[in-house]
Order: structure tokens, then C-alpha cells, then sequence
């Protein structure tokens, strides 16, 4: 609808979709896989020869090879996930709270999720958190206007590493449940956006930080709203 029917709009057949789908299932690997698609077409180009990485990614998604998702609804392939994380040696979830349940966390309701996760490898929280933590809120990454809480430090390169994270409908303090894991770092840094929220849970769980920083993103925009409020004229205002 609207342009031509080009190859690049067109899908792959299903039966190369179905051949791939089986060479992922027996673990074969992608280049191969896309080498064996371009070489067994023969005759005129079609959009199977245009086969890439992106499109195995599609596929394995959609017959649910070596994915996360373990049910068709997502509420369940989440619970059904975190189950399975409990039986792991280390159970990266830190806090679970399923919409529909009743939450033993404090300022949470029987509809609200709630999914905090830290790898092993994040933590290396404990060996860098000393020098700088920063704690931030992405908003509008899913279709379920969930937010994503990370907590990140860096590293002796100045490299951002991500230690832990938290999938909520709300913001919340149980992201800091880390402490459980992790103890107190002491970190002499603390960068957060302009709202004191994530500052006040951190103090609150563990030792008040040394300096705090804002970020410089809500440190410009929270200039332009007051001078926006307070100066009318374009000029003055530049």
C-alpha cells in the first residue's frame, strides 16, 4: 500500500522461514545459515536472497527458539521466568511483584509490577560503587508505559557499567535492595536527575554520599522552564 511492491517490502516464504526455524533449533550457526539461504535460491532475485541476521532474530522470536519468553502472554512468561531464575545457583531477580498479586512491598499496590535484576556480573557494584553511583528513570521503552530504573558506575577506564535494574509502572525505592546483596559501598559520588526521590532512597539504605551531582540534561532544562516562567521577552530570556 503506497509504493511499489519491491523486494525489500515483500516477507520471506515460509518455507525458508520454516528451514531456517529448524537449522536454529539444531544450533547451527547464523552466517551459515545465511550463506546456505543465498546459495540454495537460484533464478531471479527474490527477498529470501536478501535474507540477513535481523531476520533469524525475527524467527527465533516468533517459533520461540532459545527465547526468554516461555508463555504467548507476557505476564506469565515473566512469572514462568523468574521461577526458573530461583532455581539457578544465582538468581539474578532481586524483587518480583506480579500485577494482579498482593505486594509485600511497601508502597506498592496489587496492580502494580514490579521486576529488579541484578546479573553476577553486576556485582561489579561492589568493586566501583566507592567511586560513583548514578541512578536514572528511562520512561516510554515498551507499550506498557512500564519505566526502567538503572543503577550504573564506573569503572578506572570512566567506562559506564550497569549493576542492577528495575522494570516498574512506578518509580520506587526497591531498587536499592542491593544493599542485601552487596552491602554499603560508601560511594563519594551520587548523580541522580533534579528530583530529590532516588537521592533520599539512597541515603536512606546506605551512607550519605560525599557530593551530590545532577545531570547536566535536567540541570539545562530545569534552567529553560524557570526562565521560560520568569522572563517574557525572547531576548532577555537568550
Amino acid at each position: 500500500m503506497g509504493h511499489r511492491k519491491d523486494i525489500a517490502h515483500t516477507r520471506i516464504s515460509k518455507d525458508t522461514c520454516s528451514r531456517i526455524a529448524t537449522k536454529l533449533t539444531q544450533g547451527v550457526n547464523m552466517n551459515a545459515i545465511i550463506d546456505f539461504v543465498r546459495d540454495s535460491h537460484a533464478g531471479p532475485l527474490t527477498r529470501d536472497h536478501l535474507t540477513t541476521r535481523l531476520d533469524l532474530h525475527n524467527i527465533k522470536h516468533q517459533y520461540n527458539i532459545n527465547c526468554m519468553e516461555k508463555d504467548q502472554d507476557y505476564t506469565n512468561s515473566v512469572f514462568y521466568w523468574v521461577a526458573e531464575m530461583e532455581t539457578e545457583e544465582h538468581n539474578p531477580v532481586l524483587c518480583f511483584n506480579s500485577q494482579g498479586e498482593n505486594s509485600d512491598h511497601a508502597g506498592f499496590e496489587k496492580n502494580d509490577f514490579l521486576l529488579g535484576i541484578q546479573t553476577q556480573f553486576q556485582q561489579m557494584f561492589v568493586k566501583y560503587a566507592q567511586k560513583l553511583v548514578c541512578v536514572d528513570a528511562t520512561h516510554g521503552t515498551n507499550s506498557y508505559d512500564f519505566q526502567l530504573v538503572t543503577v550504573l558506575v564506573i569503572d578506572n577506564y570512566d567506562e559506564g557499567i550497569p549493576v542492577a535494574c528495575l522494570i516498574s509502572n512506578k518509580e520506587s525505592a526497591d531498587i536499592l535492595r542491593i544493599r542485601e546483596r552487596c552491602g554499603d559501598p560508601k560511594a563519594e559520588i551520587f548523580a541522580s536527575d533534579d528530583a530529590e526521590a532516588y537521592h533520599n532512597a539512597w541515603v536512606s539504605s546506605f551512607s550519605r554520599p560525599g557530593r551530590k551531582l545532577f545531570c547536566s540534561w535536567h540541570v539545562d532544562r530545569s534552567w529553560r522552564r524557570e526562565i521560560g516562567a520568569h522572563i517574557k521577552d525572547k531576548g532577555q530570556q537568550a
